[in-house]
This record gives structure tokens, C-alpha cells and sequence, in this order.
């Protein structure tokens, strides 16, 4: 664009002085030789730029392209960047709707949880594949209370599993009628350290 903008403003440029010259040129033999020599240079304006193409056009017009291509390529890029930070946010921010609705409804637990899910932006569309939220009881004053230590039995680990599950059941049975999600892709557990 701006070899056509500079090819116009060298034209109009010779126009106006081709025009100027012939004005003070007196009426004799000399302004015939004159005229030539301004159309001379008039058409050595005019073929300057078809000059230029042939001989390092190709190369200019190359090195355009090039300029063109990667800029699209860098807003690409970006887009992408930009895309997966939405998508970042929207997880985190969905983790801590989560947290919120627990703390809200379990105000004696503070609440920790991860998200496994895929999310589509475009159609606000989210597929939770798994949410495993770690517990733990509040602090009630200065004084914690120590508690019983239950027996291992290294045997069989699934009974304290259960065990653990089935206190924190009403937990599980809230998210999975909050989140519309089923009971088996939540994991509940104690968080006591």
C-alpha cells in the first residue's frame, strides 16, 4: 500500500511541475525540445515502479507475504494463550463455586477440592469426569481436641475406606445433587494431617 501511496504522490508531483515548466517557457523553437524532454521524464515516473518490480519486486513481495504470515501467526498465538488462561480461570473459578457451596452448607468443615473436567467455552459446556474434595474439621478455640486413633488392619484396606466414605456420605450426596453428577465420580477425604 505504501508503494502505490509513494508511486501516486511522485506522479502528481511531476504533473505539477511538468505543468509549472511549460507555463514559463516562452512561445519560441526551444519549447518543442522542452516538451519532449518532460514527457521524457513523465514516462520514466510512470515506468520507476514496473522497473523496480522486475528487478527485486519478487523479493519485496516475498519479504510482504512473510510479514503478513507471521503476524497472523502470532495473533494465533495469542488467541490460543488467551484461550487456555480462559479456560484456567473458568476451572479455578469453578473449584471455588465449589468450596463456596461446601462451606456454605458444611459450616464446621473447611473444604479443599481438585476438579478433574473438560470445559467448552463456546457453549458454556462442562463435563465433570471427577471432584475429590479433602475435608477438614474447623478449629473450635485455642484447644484441639486429639482424637482416638482407630485400629489399622493392613489386611483390608477397603472397610476403612468405606468407613471414611460413609462419614462424609452426606457430603457426596449434596454435590452430586448440586452438580448433577453422579455419587461414584466424587471422592471425599480427610484432610486432618
Amino acid at each position: 500500500m505504501d508503494i502505490i501511496k509513494e508511486f501516486v504522490i511522485t506522479l502528481v508531483s511531476t504533473m505539477v511541475l511538468i505543468t509549472a515548466v511549460e507555463v514559463i517557457l516562452p512561445d519560441n523553437s526551444m519549447k518543442k525540445y522542452s516538451k519532449f524532454i518532460l514527457g521524457a521524464m513523465l514516462i520514466s515516473v510512470i515506468l520507476n515502479p514496473i522497473v523496480k518490480f522486475f528487478t527485486n519486486g519478487e523479493e519485496t513481495i516475498t519479504k510482504k507475504i512473510l510479514a503478513y504470515d507471521s503476524n497472523n501467526l502470532y495473533k494465533e498465538e495469542t488467541n490460543k494463550k488467551g484461550k487456555e488462561i480462559q479456560l484456567e480461570s473458568f476451572k479455578e473459578n469453578f473449584s471455588k463455586n465449589i468450596n463456596n457451596m461446601l462451606q456454605n452448607e458444611f459450616e464446621d468443615y473447611e473444604f479443599r477440592n481438585y476438579v478433574k473436567c473438560d470445559v467448552n467455552l463456546n457453549n458454556i459446556d462442562i463435563d465433570i469426569k471427577e471432584v475429590t474434595v479433602y475435608v477438614k474439621e474447623k478449629k473450635k478455640g485455642v484447644i484441639r481436641k486429639i482424637k482416638k486413633i482407630d485400629k489399622v488392619d493392613i489386611s483390608d484396606n477397603k472397610t476403612e475406606e468405606k468407613k471414611s466414605d460413609s462419614k462424609y456420605e452426606n457430603i457426596r450426596t449434596f454435590l452430586s445433587k448440586e452438580l448433577k453428577i453422579e455419587k461414584e465420580k466424587i471422592k471425599v477425604i480427610n484432610d486432618e494431617g
